[in-house]
């Protein structure tokens, strides 16, 4: 169980917040007339509580055909849901985590902790729907109106990228309603201030940008490219980055920009953006390319790669850093698509564990393990690639399930049996909100008794009760790590520097080579162990250059050359009586003796 700190709060302050949660209204239950929602998401689980905690997914979507701003946007080729099949685990994530407070009876004793997780397909519009069906009685679609006493509603958890995880909170901060955004986050605004509700379950995004720089000289890589997806987010990302490669006498060769997502008509058309990418392909002395990049934007990239592959355009042995977005994963329709272009990759990953009996719980997960799971069956037959309807064998031309399929075959692209980092970041979400509600019922059970009640009134509980617990708490989860946030309600961890090695299976391993600890001491925030490093088979495991051009030798000093960058030289001899005695420095030559 966590504890909580309170030294944020003084004394008085503390006494008269406690105070409050003794004044109680009664709420009484409406009987209820209102009718189903006509149009409800189709992808959702629940499990009902006394309270209940909300998640926003985004595990299928659906193509779209590029809006035209004359009439709503259509799907077209495709009108199956497309999924990504290891988004699953973050649900998985989200119901071990609630099956172990559930079952400890030291934490919420005689209280059921529920669960609601939407589906957003991605799109906005339909992020405010489903953040407004966690605000809604069940089946309903009336928020924030009280039609029976079954739910009790105190925090959302979500989203999986920048975007929805504003778009939630748009909403969500309108009712102070505590919000753990658990997936990439990219800050364009002042969010401490206007979701002044909101708690980023990954650490400042900043860190990673010097990290990065750190990464860069460690290896003396100072020719590199640049492929950073095309929005604000990756205006953002080189605004900060730009002058930091400047700053370091790092250059890059190229800048590409990628599309943050393709609609389905472009993709007809992306023999043209693959040509636009030909200096991705044909720079033979960039060894090193930076990628930002959200995660549908990831898969553009993937696109570009696999078309160019069946052109003259071969893509050449890479070194890939890639920022904290990435998760290579890929989607149920790139199950056989060839990976090995990224094998070696480097990236940054938020810091996970997998808890103690989370992979036994996996094998328990089953088409038919809990009937108001609507994501499972579809996920089985896009992974195991069968069906789970007899009907449908001879119109889908494929197996029938048995329903009894192993997870743990499945290659690594598709499913992981290891917590993976945003399944990691649900898992802690939902511990500290039962911390929180712990040490919140405690206090109002000392007013309770004090005044002779004893009743637990759940619908009493409001969820902007809960930002002052929030704010101050510390809370240590069953692997002894620390979860604490900073004053801006940014987690405080840190990055592991992960190697991501590829088969030709379609699976891979992620080898953990390195930290970024952003709280420690100058110069010792990087830790590499270079030895434990698998670069691209391209590079038979020698260390890759990227440079503009050749070191120069002793004898010789650089000279700039005229109209190109600063990265790039000519070795120039010394002249009598002068000498330079180091490889790959900018000495000058010096009067010898």
């Amino acid at each position: 169980m966590g504890t909580i700190v309170n030294n944020r709060m003084g004394v008085t302050g503390m006494i008269l917040f406690v105070f409050l949660f003794c004044i109680t209204c009664k709420t009484y239950a409406i009987n209820c007339s209102i009718p189903d929602d006509p149009l409800p998401i189709p992808h959702q689980f629940a499990q009902p509580g006394n309270v209940i905690l909300g998640m926003v997914t985004c595990q299928a979507f659906f193509f779209h055909s590029s809006p035209s701003f004359t009439e709503d946007p259509s799907r077209t080729l495709i009108n199956e849901a497309i999924y990504v099949p290891n988004a699953y685990q973050e649900i998985l994530a989200l119901v071990f985590a609630v099956k172990e407070i559930n079952k400890n009876p030291e934490l919420l004793s005689n209280i059921t902790l529920g669960f609601h997780i939407v589906n957003n397909y991605f799109p906005a519009k339909i992020t405010y729907k489903a953040t407004l069906s966690l605000l809604s009685t069940q089946q309903k679609f009336v928020p924030n109106f009280i039609c029976d006493l079954k739910k009790t509603f105190i925090a959302a958890i979500g989203g999986r990228l920048t975007e929805t995880s504003f778009t939630m909170a748009t909403v969500l901060s309108n009712y102070k309603i505590p919000q753990l955004a658990f997936g990439s986050f990219t800050p364009l605004h002042d969010e401490k201030n206007v979701f002044p509700s909101m708690y980023q379950m990954v650490p400042k995004e900043m860190y990673q940008y010097t990290g990065i720089i750190q990464l860069l000289q460690h290896f003396g890589w100072i020719w590199i490219g640049i492929v950073a997806v095309d929005d604000d987010y990756g205006d953002r990302f080189l605004q900060k980055m730009e002058p930091l490669l400047l700053q370091n006498s790092i250059c890059h060769a190229f800048l590409l920009r990628t599309p943050p997502k393709a609609y389905i008509d472009e993709y007809i058309h992306m023999m043209s953006m693959v040509l636009r990418f030909d200096q991705l392909f044909m720079d033979d002395k960039v060894k090193v390319c930076l990628i930002y990049a959200l995660p549908p934007a990831m898969q553009t990239l993937r696109v570009i790669i696999l078309v160019a592959s069946w052109t003259s355009l071969q893509l050449l042995g890479k070194v890939w850093i890639v920022t904290s977005h990435w998760n290579f994963e890929s989607l149920s329709i790139q199950r056989l698509w060839d990976m090995q272009s990224f094998h070696g990759a480097l990236s940054f990953a938020v810091r996970s564990m997998t808890p103690p009996g989370f992979q036994e719980f996996l094998h328990t997960v089953k088409p038919s393990w809990v009937k108001e799971d609507n994501f499972i069956q579809n996920f089985w037959e896009q992974v195991f690639d069968c069906t789970l309807h007899i009907s449908t064998i001879n119109e889908d031309n494929k197996v029938l399930c048995t329903g009894n399929e192993n997870l743990e075959i499945l290659p690594s692209i598709l499913f992981q049996m290891s917590m993976r980092g945003h399944s990691y970041n649900i898992y802690n979400a939902v511990h500290i909100m039962a911390d929180s509600l712990h040490v919140l019922l405690k206090s109002r059970s000392r007013c309770r008794n004090a005044i002779g009640i004893k009743e637990i009134i759940f619908q009493d509980l409001r969820p902007w009760q809960f930002n002052p617990f929030l704010k101050s708490i510390v809370f240590n989860n069953s692997m002894g790590d620390t979860i604490v946030f900073d004053e801006n309600r940014v987690l405080i961890t840190s990055f592991n520097v992960v190697n991501w090695i590829t088969f030709y299976n379609n699976s891979f391993s992620q080898v953990k080579v390195g930290t970024l600890e952003p709280q420690a001491s100058p110069g010792r925030t990087l830790i590499l162990h270079d030895n434990q490093i698998v670069w691209h088979r391209s590079f038979n495991q020698v260390l890759p250059l990227s440079l503009c051009n050749d070191h120069c030798y002793p004898g010789s000093s650089r000279k700039k050359k005229e109209g190109e960058k600063f990265c790039c030289y000519d070795c120039v001899p010394c002249s009598e009586g002068r000498i330079s005695d180091e490889i790959g420095r900018r000495k000058r030559c010096e009067d010898f003796g």
